[in-house]
């Protein structure tokens, strides 16, 4: 039997006063062609028109909520604590599935992973470009970058087994629960070629606050997580991939070989679990 028949798959949103944005990701959830959908909605006691939104619509949700919470990751560890699915999936207001076969097309790639990664398309001022993909995960790669969120399929054990995402962080929570489940379990991650999710880019890590305070919680996930001999050898690692591909675009091509076998090396340990 397929993961198409016994598999539920929780599509969790949260929303705080974007209404054309969550109405988008209403339709796009709905539009599924996959029915084994419990649809999560969290709305954070919205003012502009959204709760109302809602109500009205209440039979496209499984559970929802509209009330006041303290940010983006308290209103997802609400949601986390509502669902039932087997995987859950966060689409935020404001983003939607690829096409309507997303769910459908992927059911079946759930099967032997915790953590599922897709692909994603970008949105900002009404211009679509593909977001770069990391193809094989490691532990250099979750250091540095981020999966995205909006393509990621997460079992819902995990935060059984874990807790949920870490409201300390305003922002990147989602990135330090990655980073810290490849690093401290045994959590198996796995790429699928598929577009998921396209996602707008006008978010709260946009703007130059933002972007400050996404740079020092990330270094502050990084001191807890990662010892300050290996941050050393991550940085010295993706300066190393920087030389690279420098030597790449000038053309350099002989000297790019001799750095392209020491950096192949050192990605072959980054595999390997700690």
């Amino acid at each position: 039997m397929s993961a198409k028949e016994n598999y539920t798959i929780s599509v969790i949103t949260i929303n705080y006063n974007d209404l054309e944005g969550l109405i988008k990701t209403v339709n796009s959830v709905v539009a599924q062609t996959f029915k084994n959908v419990e649809f999560i909605l969290v709305d954070g006691a919205s003012t502009d028109g959204s709760a109302e939104y809602v109500k009205s619509n209440a039979s496209h949700f499984t559970y929802w909520v509209s009330e006041p919470d303290s940010g983006i990751y308290n209103a997802m560890n609400k949601a986390i604590k509502m669902a039932t699915g087997d995987y859950l999936i966060f689409m935020n207001s404001g983003d939607y599935f690829y096409n309507q076969n997303v769910l459908s097309e992927i059911a079946d790639s759930l099967f032997g992973a915790d953590i599922i990664y897709g692909r994603s398309i970008r949105e900002h001022q009404n211009k679509k470009t593909e977001w770069p993909y990391i193809f094989d995960v490691d532990k250099g790669d979750l250091y540095k970058y981020s999966l995205h969120h909006q393509s990621m399929f997460f079992k819902r054990e995990l935060f059984e087994k874990y807790g949920g995402y870490n409201e300390e962080y305003k922002i990147v929570a989602d990135w330090e629960f990655c980073l810290r489940m490849y690093l401290q379990t045994e959590s198996k991650f796995k790429r699928i070629d598929n577009f998921i999710s396209v996602f707008n880019l006008d978010g709260v890590s946009q703007s130059e606050k933002g972007a400050r305070l996404d740079f020092e919680e990330r270094n502050i996930v990084r001191d807890k997580l990662v010892s300050k001999k290996m941050q050393k050898v991550f940085d010295a690692f993706f300066e190393l991939q920087d030389k690279h591909k420098s030597l790449l675009n000038k053309k350099s091509v002989k000297t790019a070989l001799k750095y392209s076998e020491v950096f192949q090396d050192i990605k072959q340990v980054l595999k390997t679990k700690p």
